[in-house]
């Protein structure tokens, strides 16, 4: 598999520099100076939040601390705790530092046991060649932090039809890694979309924390059974059919603008204004006396739901007003299809003219 084995190394190459260490080995100093074997290292405020919640202690009682006894006094708690924490546990833990500042910008607290980016991928191309799935490509968070995504198609795909014009490739799988664990669940690929977009719809099924014999047969023996597309595929299919029929409340469009424009994709209200009219229908429901605080659950608008899902895809797919390889776009996609899967607002409309 030279495509997979070249691909990997590239992202194993984006990844931050990262060591496991033992918790008990990192000694606060002074604020965000950490001790690690004779080692000065500065730790980013979270980091050190995370490193405090492990320990078995809060701001608010080191603060406490600070306030008695001082600066020194607060170290001097909070280092005698991870002593402590360290006899009873001795726990190994990841930090992960900049490359740029050279600081620890985060830390892996694994559920079980660290899993290596080259170990991860080596799972992998065993996962391949024993279920029979061909590398359809690799995505990594453009910070460098552990999240690998691996897609891969049946090297011979089932391709299913549920309503006209909507083709879907059933039995795509992916492998998750974050370090401490990894996901495989299966995906369905619209291939022929009524706006033209291709879109992924991801299902979890099962996790990996460690490299147990037993777990590692289990989950390629799932893989090779063929039962991942036979897994979700007839709720989603439910879902996108029930869409089909179902008006789309402006509480949904609400609700989808409030997610689009929060902190994780940063865009911009006039950029989600220009596919998804949320406030177009919020002008025309307010000049006809309705609150649409109070009411949106209750009024609909002329949209389905299976449109606004394809104004969700479309734009994920095919804008330019985002980069190749914007976050934004999987969030978009990610929304989407939360949004396909939600519950519907379908009851008790009122009808406004």
């Amino acid at each position: 598999m030279p495509n997979f084995i070249s691909q990997s190394a590239k992202i194993e190459q984006q990844l931050f520099p990262h060591k496991k260490v033992a918790l008990g080995d990192l000694r606060q100093i002074d604020g965000p100076l950490f001790d690690l074997n004779g080692m000065d290292l500065v730790f980013e405020p979270s980091v050190i939040e995370s490193l405090n919640r492990q320990i078995g202690t809060s701001r608010a009682q080191l603060n406490m601390v600070r306030n008695a006894s001082g600066d020194v006094g607060q170290v001097n708690f909070r280092n005698f705790l991870s002593d402590a924490n360290s006899l009873a546990n001795n726990k190994d833990v990841v930090i992960i530092a900049s490359p740029e500042t050279r600081h620890i910008v985060n830390i892996l607290i694994p559920k079980q046991e660290f899993i290596p980016p080259q170990q991860f991928f080596d799972f992998a191309q065993l996962f391949m060649e024993d279920a029979r799935y061909e590398l359809e490509k690799m995505d990594v968070r453009s910070n460098g932090l552990f999240d690998i995504m691996i897609y891969m198609q049946s090297r011979t795909p089932t391709i299913q039809q549920f309503a006209p014009g909507e083709d879907t490739i059933t039995d795509g799988a992916y492998l998750h890694w974050t370090g401490d664990e990894i996901e495989l669940g299966n995906f369905y690929t619209r291939l022929v979309c009524t706006n033209g977009a291709v879109a992924t719809v991801k299902k979890q099924q099962t996790k990996l924390y460690s490299f147990n014999p037993s777990e590692v047969h289990r989950m390629i023996e799932l893989a090779k059974s063929r039962q991942l597309p036979k897994i979700g595929f007839r709720t989603y299919e439910e879902k996108a059919l029930e869409a089909m029929n179902t008006t789309c409340s402006l509480f949904e469009l609400q609700s989808i603008s409030r997610e689009l424009t929060g902190h994780q994709t940063n865009m911009s209200a006039e950029t989600v204004d220009s596919f998804l009219p949320t406030r177009k229908y919020e002008n025309y429901f307010s000049t006809r006396g309705v609150d649409i605080k109070k009411q949106a659950k209750l009024v609909k608008t002329d949209l389905n739901v299976w449109t606004v899902f394809n104004m969700l895809t479309e734009f994920a797919t095919h804008t330019d007003l985002l980069a190749h390889d914007d976050g934004a776009r999987s969030i978009i996609l990610h929304t989407a299809n939360r949004f396909l899967q939600a519950e519907r607002d379908i009851k008790h409309y009122i009808e406004y003219e």
